[in-house]
């Protein structure tokens, strides 16, 4: 089962640059990455609360939360490239 849960894993994190490769032909890459970010947040946020974890989020700590969101923001907003590019 362990092998079966690192090749689903592998393939799906190999398939995700593909797709946004093939959606950013149309679309700026802040926005694509805002797009992302959103639906991961929207759903990384269902499973929370259908693992029953939802008590667990809400108990985080100021530091913890802090140190978090600094890494979202770095990774993901600040390491686009193109960010400060017309």
């Amino acid at each position: 089962m362990v092998i079966l849960l690192l090749v689903v894993t592998t393939l799906l994190w190999g398939f995700t640059p593909i797709l946004e490769k093939i959606g950013l032909t149309k679309v700026d890459p802040v926005v694509g990455i805002t797009i992302r970010s959103t639906v991961a947040a929207v759903g990384l946020l269902i499973l929370t609360l259908l693992l029953g974890r939802g008590r667990a989020l809400i108990e985080v700590d100021g530091k913890s939360f802090l140190l978090f969101g600094a890494s979202g923001l770095l990774a993901g907003a600040l390491g686009c490239g193109r960010i400060m590019q017309p």
